[in-house]
């Protein structure tokens, strides 16, 4: 997807589990203008610090999800 403020690119890839399928989404999004590069700093940084806050909470319950 191309925008004016900023580029996405999106790519899935599919795993059979066995009767189950696994959907991985990788996606890369590219700022254009300064203010939108800033701002994905900031935000990507502010992100950052949850997940890391959140990550032994997140790791269990996916452990229960299996």
């Amino acid at each position: 997807m191309i925008g004016r403020q900023f580029d996405i690119e999106a790519s899935y890839t599919f795993e059979d589990l066995g009767g189950r399928t696994k959907v991985n989404l990788i996606s890369v999004v590219t700022p254009k203008s300064f203010m939108m590069k800033l701002m994905f700093l900031v935000v990507g940084w502010l992100g950052e610090t949850g997940r890391l806050q959140g990550a032994p909470k997140g790791t269990r319950e996916l452990e229960r999800e299996g």
